[in-house]
């Protein structure tokens, strides 16, 4: 991640440099993108970059982040709030997992580069726990949710069923993501069913 001097910078500056990264990065991936063109769209010289970052996969690893912070910050919650009732619990994990997926189908942009992002993110050793940090909270919140409501099994510790969940959504992503040039809304419906029904057969009691 950058460096704590990089959020001094105003704004708008951060912002500049990280749509121009992330155009880069997302075009070319993390191998494939040009430091040095980012730097010149940017108008930063190498000297004034390596104040803020220690590499390009900093830099990488930021424009990710602002990404999903953009992205979520336009859809509904992922997984369900309290307060839910036992009868309602999976029908709210359905719906919502649903309409996080539709509505993500709003922003091609966003999304396309969510992809491509999330696939190199995921081959990182290094950037690959700034992902899952974000979907292991939100798996987990909702796991023991589920477990106060009786609705998600009590036999296997929540460490357990968290990373079996977060095993699964990490092979039918990668599954739907390489799979697919565009993602139609009722393709990620149809995905959102086979998630939902994985989840399902995991955790139900």
């Amino acid at each position: 991640m950058p460096l704590e001097r990089f959020y001094k910078l105003p704004e708008a500056r951060r912002a500049e440099l990280l749509r121009i990264a992330l155009d880069e990065f997302s075009e070319k991936g993390i191998e494939g993108a040009s430091l040095n063109a980012i730097l010149a769209k940017a108008g930063l010289s190498k000297g004034a970059y390596y104040y803020y970052f220690v590499d390009k996969e900093d830099l990488f690893a930021a424009a990710a982040e602002d990404l999903y912070d953009r992205l979520e910050a336009q859809l509904p919650p992922l997984m369900p709030q309290s307060p839910v009732s036992a009868e309602d619990f999976w029908p709210s994990v359905e719906q919502t997992f649903s309409a996080w997926l539709v509505a993500a189908s709003r922003f091609p942009e966003l999304l396309g580069a969510f992809r491509q992002l999330s696939l190199q993110l995921r081959a990182s050793p290094r950037l690959a726990p700034m992902l899952l940090r974000r979907q292991e909270e939100q798996f987990r919140s909702a796991i023991q949710l589920g477990r106060k409501l009786g609705c998600v099994r009590t036999d296997l510790p929540v460490d357990l069923l968290v990373s079996l969940v977060m095993a699964s959504d990490s092979v039918l992503d990668q599954s739907l993501v390489t799979s697919r040039k565009t993602l139609s809304e009722a393709i990620l419906r149809k995905h959102a069913r086979l998630v939902f029904d994985t989840y399902q057969r995991l955790l139900r009691p």
